[in-house]
This record gives C-alpha cells, structure tokens and sequence, in this order.
C-alpha cells in the first residue's frame, strides 16, 4: 500500500513538473489593443529547433468552445509559422502578421502551439481586444493636460461649495 502511494505521488510530480516545464516553450509577446482594419504582427520566442511549426488560432473568447471542433470562420484566423534560428539552433523567435480586416470588435483569444509529438503540452495563449476606428480616443496633448487639470479642479471646487450651501 506504501509503495502504491510513494508511486502515485512520483507519476503525479512528474506529470505536474512535466507540464509546468513544457508549458515554458512558447512564450507570445504581450498583445495590446488592436485597430480593425490594420495589421499587427504576433511575437514570440520557443524553444524548439529552427524550423519547427507553430500553429496560430485567434478566435473570439466567446467562440472559443465552437470554433475548437467547427474550424475557422470569417471572423477567426488560423495560420502558421516557423521557428526562426536562435542561438545554439533553439531558443529562436518566431513572428506571424495578423490581418484584422475579418475580425469584430470584441476580445480575441490567441492560441500558439505545436502538434509535433516530441514536444507534448507546448502550448501558449494569451488574448487582446479588437477595436474599430472610431473607438480609439487620441492620447492628450502636452497643451490639453493643464486645462483638463483645471477644469477637473473647478469641478470638484463648485460641488464642494454647493454641498458646502447645502449644509
């Protein structure tokens, strides 16, 4: 019974530290916020030798349970790319242009793998949000801040004084 246990916590840890170990060979770049309709390019480093084949899905989070088992569809992208070589022929960056033309505004989970067998549990995903053109605000100005910081502070002053009346 005491050996039966012993085994079972050894298989465990090693399946555990297996996948905790394989799940460090993809890592993605982290991904902002994207504009509809222009291109940005996903960034990544594995490591796995130069040639090896990632697999790219970026599908809607609220498709990802669909889109799994019904393939892509126009608002999804699915594509691949190669393992660039690294030093020492591992460790090499890898990159993928993504078209946003096809894509809603709304947020994307992105999923980058490798189906090789000599390297089970590879897999990375993170996500981003998809925005339209005219939900991109313009960062403000030099000039703009100190009036915004005015306003906002005549705001805050005329609400105190008309509690302040209240009272």
């Amino acid at each position: 019974m005491f050996a039966r246990i012993v085994l079972t916590i050894l298989l465990l840890s090693i399946f555990f530290c297996g996948v905790t170990v394989a799940d460090e060979l993809i890592h993605i770049d982290d991904v902002g916020p994207q504009t509809i309709g222009e291109s940005f390019t996903l960034t990544g480093s594995a490591e796995f030798p130069a040639g090896t084949v990632l697999h790219i899905r970026i599908v809607p989070v609220d498709d990802v349970d669909i889109s799994i088992s019904a393939g892509p569809s126009k608002n999804m992208v699915w594509g691949d790319t190669v393992i660039e070589k690294g030093p020492g022929g591992t460790n090499g960056a890898w990159n993928y242009t993504v078209n946003t033309s096809n894509l809603l505004p709304t947020a994307y989970f992105v999923r980058v793998y490798s189906d090789d067998v000599k390297y089970p549990y590879s897999e990375r995903a993170t996500a981003f949000t998809a925005r339209l053109p005219t939900q991109i605000r313009p960062e403000p100005t030099a000039s703009s801040l100190p009036l915004v910081g005015i306003l906002g502070g005549l705001g805050c002053a005329a609400a105190l004084a008309h509690r302040i009346r209240k009272i």
